[in-house]
């Protein structure tokens, strides 16, 4: 192999390795159920991917529960822990709300003081 070529492939897949344990991971809150989020659900998917869209707590179930029977690493306890955790940080209330905290910031439907 050329010897310019063979050093620049060796960086290129270091790069892409770091970047991948990177996404694995990345911009999760801290909370029970974070370990088994990631320890169940990133051999197969990026963290990011899991978590890109909110969900009720009945969808999360589902989803959950789907692949949890793919597998059979996980235990009842971690697929609750999982669920308690999604719910927590990346749930929609029933009311239709996020349960994230809401932006301060007025919206455009706020009558302007005069």
């Amino acid at each position: 192999m050329n010897q310019i070529l063979k050093p620049t492939l060796g960086a290129l897949c270091a790069l892409f390795l770091a970047s991948a344990a990177y996404g694995q991971n990345h911009n999760l809150p801290d909370g029970k159920g974070k370990a088994e989020l990631i320890r169940g659900c990133t051999d197969c998917h990026s963290a990011n991917l899991v978590v890109q869209k909110r969900r009720t707590p009945e969808d999360w179930k589902k989803v959950v529960d789907d692949m949890a029977a793919r597998t059979s690493d996980n235990s009842p306890k971690d697929v609750d822990n999982v669920l308690r955790y999604l719910n927590t940080n990346f749930g929609i209330k029933k009311t239709g709300t996020t349960a994230a905290p809401q932006s301060a910031t007025p919206s455009a439907s706020t009558p302007k003081r005069r």
